[in-house]
């Protein structure tokens, strides 16, 4: 059984910052998983023209559909061990999964980690939904997203917070609403075994 700490969880939850606070306290490296997923996608022959297109005229939804292609379990399966080690954290699209053929294969994957953490505002869902589109549209205030994009995060987001596949996948969960940054990640560090200076 793996030690590594994934976190995982829907967008704006906390999860780079928190692993970034993970790692620093356990003095190992921090991988996220949307931004080292790139390499793999261009390798599989992602195009960055279009799968911007889609974004500005289809949504987000759209986006995520078009892109599993160039990124699969396979690859994660690849990332996961050629990274061993560090904190991981996954972009909200990595345990989103409708599909329950690919729900199935990371399922398997992931059954070889000890320390899965969910990260959540609260057990309330709308409550969830509410703390996160309001830190969607904070994130992109100043950029130059337009509202519809925007919204588009949200859209999606709701459904990374009600599918069951989150929950499904985790073996902790932690709600961070009211807690620094720090709290949480002493909490983490804690149901992973460790106390809160490493």
């Amino acid at each position: 059984m793996r030690e590594e700490i994934i976190l995982i969880g829907p967008m704006c939850a906390g999860k780079s910052s928190v692993a970034i606070a993970v790692a620093r306290s356990l003095s190992l490296l921090n991988y996220p998983i949307d931004r080292i997923k790139w390499y793999y996608r261009f390798k599989n022959g992602y195009n960055l023209v279009y799968g911007t297109e889609v974004l500005r005229t289809k949504g987000f939804e759209a986006l995520l559909s078009y892109s599993e292609d160039f990124f699969s379990v396979k690859e994660l399966r690849v990332m996961l061990d050629d990274f061993a080690g560090g904190v991981f954290d996954f972009g909200a699209s990595h345990s989103y999964c409708p599909d329950e053929g690919r729900f199935g294969e990371l399922q398997k994957l992931l059954s070889n980690f000890r320390n899965v953490v969910l990260l959540l505002p609260c057990a309330d869902v709308d409550h969830s939904i509410d703390v996160l589109s309001e830190r969607i549209r904070r994130r992109y205030t100043e950029t130059e997203r337009s509202k519809e994009i925007v919204e588009s995060y949200i859209a999606m987001n709701r459904k990374f917070v009600c599918h069951s596949s989150n929950s499904a996948l985790a073996t902790h969960t932690v709600y961070t609403d009211g807690k620094s940054v720090e709290e949480v990640a002493a909490i983490v560090l804690r149901l992973a075994g460790y106390d809160s200076t490493g």
